[in-house]
């Protein structure tokens, strides 16, 4: 849904502190809004299950990698994803 009349309002969060994070910074994919940088994590979605799914898959304990970035805004934002190789 577009939201007009509204100028764009974007707020975005600090990176974690590395000393004590268990997400790094991606190296794999950036992100802004409105020209914000925002933070995007790299981490292993089978680290956030408590109780894996049942599956089929031989090797269950392994996930593809994933990436999570977020950020707040109202009005009509400009989001730019860019993946490195």
């Amino acid at each position: 849904m577009a939201v007009t009349g509204l100028h764009a309002a974007v707020i975005t969060y600090p990176a974690p502190d590395q000393q004590t994070s268990l997400y790094a910074k991606s190296a794999r994919y950036s992100v802004t809004a409105d020209n914000n940088d925002v933070f995007v994590y790299d981490f292993d979605p089978g680290d956030t299950l408590a109780v894996r799914p049942n599956s089929l898959d031989p090797q269950p304990a392994i996930w593809d990698p994933g990436v999570l970035g977020y950020f707040d805004f109202s009005g009509n934002v400009t989001v730019k994803v860019r993946a490195y190789p």
